[in-house]
C-alpha cells in the first residue's frame, strides 16, 4: 500500500489491541449487556469425537451433533415380492403371447360350437400385435424401473404390480374387442345357443 504522496506505508510497528465489549460507549450510559463466559464442557460428561470442521455457511460443527447416516436400509420383503412379481410378470408375458398366438383357432372352434360361419375378424391381426408388443414392452419396462429402484434402496414392487395391472387391462380389452366386433357371434353368446 502507498501513501497520497506515492511512498510506501510504514506498517505499525506495535501490535493494536483489540477493543473490548462496550468500551466506545458514550459516557453516562447504562452499562453494556454482559456476555457469558465461554462455555467450559463438564468434564464428567462423555467427549464427542467430532472434528470441528466447517459446514456450509462456513459454521463448524456441533461437537454434539452428528447428521444421521444417508444410507437406505434394505427392505427385503420388498425385494422378494418385486423379484417374485417380476417372475410372474415374465410367465405371464409368455401365457399372454402364446394364448394370442392360438386366437384364431379358438374363435373358429366358438364360431362352429355356435354353428356360424367363421370368417376371421379384420381386428385379428391388429389385437395381437398390439398384445405382443405391449406384453414385452410392459414386462421390459417393469425390469427397467424395478432395477434401478431396487439399487437405490427404494421400495419398488408396485412397478411390476402396475405393469401386469396394465398388461391384464390390455389382454382383456383385446380379446373383448375381437369377441364384440362379430354381432353374430355375439346374439349367439347372448342367445345361448
Amino acid at each position: 500500500m502507498t501513501n497520497a504522496d506515492g511512498s510506501p506505508q510504514q506498517q505499525p510497528t506495535t501490535p493494536v489491541e483489540r477493543p473490548r465489549y462496550g468500551e466506545y460507549l458514550p459516557a453516562g450510559s447504562p452499562p453494556p449487556y454482559q456476555a457469558p463466559p465461554a462455555y467450559q464442557p463438564d468434564p464428567s460428561s462423555p467427549a464427542f469425537p467430532v472434528a470441528q470442521q466447517p459446514v456450509a455457511g462456513g459454521y463448524p460443527a456441533s461437537p454434539y451433533y452428528q447428521a444421521a447416516p444417508t444410507v437406505r436400509t434394505r427392505k427385503v420383503a420388498d425385494l422378494v415380492v418385486t423379484c417374485v412379481l417380476l417372475a410372474i410378470g415374465f410367465f405371464g408375458m409368455l401365457i399372454g403371447i402364446l394364448a394370442t398366438s392360438g386366437i384364431s383357432e379358438s374363435l373358429a372352434n366358438e364360431y362352429a360350437t355356435h354353428g356360424l360361419p367363421y370368417t376371421a375378424p379384420a381386428a385379428l391381426p391388429v389385437v395381437v400385435t398390439t398384445i405382443w408388443i405391449s406384453h414385452v414392452l410392459l414386462f421390459l419396462a417393469a425390469v427397467g424401473g424395478s432395477i434401478p429402484l431396487l439399487v437405490k434402496r427404494r421400495i419398488a414392487f408396485w412397478v411390476p404390480l402396475v405393469a401386469g395391472v396394465v398388461a391384464a387391462i390390455v389382454f382383456w380389452g383385446g380379446l373383448i374387442v375381437l369377441i364384440t366386433s362379430d354381432p353374430a357371434l355375439m346374439n349367439a353368446l347372448q342367445s345361448g345357443r
